[in-house]
């Protein structure tokens, strides 16, 4: 197969690139993206192809609409499928998803495009007779949605694991595109080509009818929590981005409907406007919030940093020099601190929530636990110089009384218990750089106050 242009540049890569759509007609994009995975890379290893489609407010002209919508529709074509969980791993291979980084404000399609595989004496027969591939990792988010009963599992989860407007938005797209995958395996019984066994699994799971009144459900959610105020100014953000883009494509559908002479549809059309700018108004009122969600496991997470600070202050100041043994064995005490509160953090984190919404969740918890603490210590310090003076004699062998004005004093902090959590259980050693996102918030803990 012949190819050339952005194509060729596509499958020449051996690392993870992204390229740029800004300019390229749907035709275009296309007939590209179709030349350039219709066979498998020449390479070993999997890596990420991302395609800028489409942006904010200072960039949105220079993409086509369709962007999105072209690529997956030419992946499908040559087998791809989507799936919002992919990674760039070898088992991966096949598969895309879309996103949207909402910190630099871009769309993105992102493939893990096929690669040769390694050939070796333990040939195909293995692989004819390997299990397929679930349509949705079991147990993950994507899953648990889609096969969850509606009529009481579905709303608790909701409540519980997609909280955030931004985090039932998410939901709401994958249960979109898990829509999708069902609705093409019903036309591909229509058609009388059998399923695979994994389709059939899954189709077997849930159905279009289901995965609708989910949508329709988590809709209203959002709805109800937008009316509520309860959004952040990033979620509010993207909201007037979409109202904003939905009432410019409106109109340009009125105008067309209007140019063909068709009453009937631009009625309806400048109906659904006046409820997009309805909607558009009362964005526009919200004062959103900074945080909607706290952390789930916030009070647990209080509590060990505050046992933690006194062991940053002692591995400040052993800097340098020998340590005894009963601060060597603190500082130990402090390293399985720090493992359980990542290990909390991360039991706090919701479905679909993005890193950012996640991070801002975890900086606005540490600074309620310090405002707290620092409250704390003035209420001591007040009952401290509130609290009489004991009698004294004074040069002129008079004694002084009790009222007399007492010397300046701040009383010190309340000893912090350094108990063990857990006593019992085995403490659970991590991979060297497990902490990740959390690894600068833990270790600033030790120059606070």
């Amino acid at each position: 197969m012949s190819v050339s242009g952005m194509a060729l540049k596509i499958r020449e890569s051996t690392e993870s690139d992204t390229f740029d759509l800004a300019g390229a007609n749907v035709a275009t994009i296309r007939a590209n993206v179709s030349a350039a995975f219709a066979e498998p890379f020449p390479i070993s290893h999997m890596v990420r192809i991302t395609f800028l489609t489409g942006g904010g407010k200072l960039c949105r002209s220079k993409y086509d609409d369709g962007a999105a919508r072209a690529i997956a529709a030419s992946l499908r074509e040559h087998g791809f499928e989507e799936d919002h969980g992919a990674s760039c791993v070898p088992e991966c291979a096949g598969l895309y998803k879309a996103q949207h980084d909402t910190g630099k404000n871009l769309r993105t399609m992102v493939v893990f495009p096929r690669i040769m595989e390694s050939t070796g004496d333990s040939g195909g027969a293995d692989e004819d007779n390997a299990p397929s591939k679930p349509i949705l990792e079991l147990n993950s988010p994507d899953y648990m949605l889609a096969v969850a009963g509606f009529t009481t599992t579905f709303p608790r989860m909701v409540g519980s694991k997609c909280a955030s407007w931004s985090q039932k938005r998410n939901a709401a797209s994958s249960l979109e595109a898990t829509n999708s995958q069902l609705k093409d395996m019903t036309e591909k019984l229509y058609s009388g080509t059998p399923l695979e066994d994994n389709e059939q699994e899954f189709f077997d799971a849930t159905s279009t009818e289901d995965l609708e009144r989910k949508l329709a459900y988590i809709r209203k959610e959002m709805g109800a929590q937008l009316e509520a105020g309860n959004v952040t100014f990033g979620e509010r953000r993207i909201l007037l981005e979409q109202v904003t883009e939905r009432m410019q494509t409106i109109e340009a559908n009125i105008k067309e409907a209007t140019d063909e002479n068709k009453p009937v549809k631009v009625k309806k059309l400048r109906e659904a406007l006046s409820k997009v700018r309805a909607r558009k108004k009362t964005a526009n009122s919200i004062t959103p919030k900074g945080v909607t969600v706290p952390l789930r496991h916030r009070e647990k997470i209080d509590a060990l940093r505050m046992e933690a600070r006194p062991l940053n202050a002692l591995e400040a100041s052993g800097k340098g020099r020998l340590m005894s043994l009963k601060e060597t064995q603190a500082i130990g005490r402090r390293d399985e601190i720090m493992d359980k509160i990542e290990e909390l953090y991360e039991a706090s984190r919701g479905w679909f929530e993005e890193d950012d919404e996640f991070r801002k969740r975890v900086e606005e918890s540490r600074r309620e636990c310090d405002s707290r603490e620092k409250a704390a210590a003035k209420r001591n310090t007040a009952k401290a110089k509130g609290k009489s003076t004991p009698a004294t004699k004074s040069a002129g062998s008079s004694w002084a009384t009790a009222g007399a004005p007492a010397k300046k004093y701040s009383a010190p902090s309340a000893p912090i218990s350094l108990g063990k959590i857990g006593a019992g259980r085995a403490t659970k050693k991590k991979p060297a750089g497990a902490s990740g996102l959390f690894a600068a918030m833990m270790d600033s803990d030790s120059d606070s106050d």
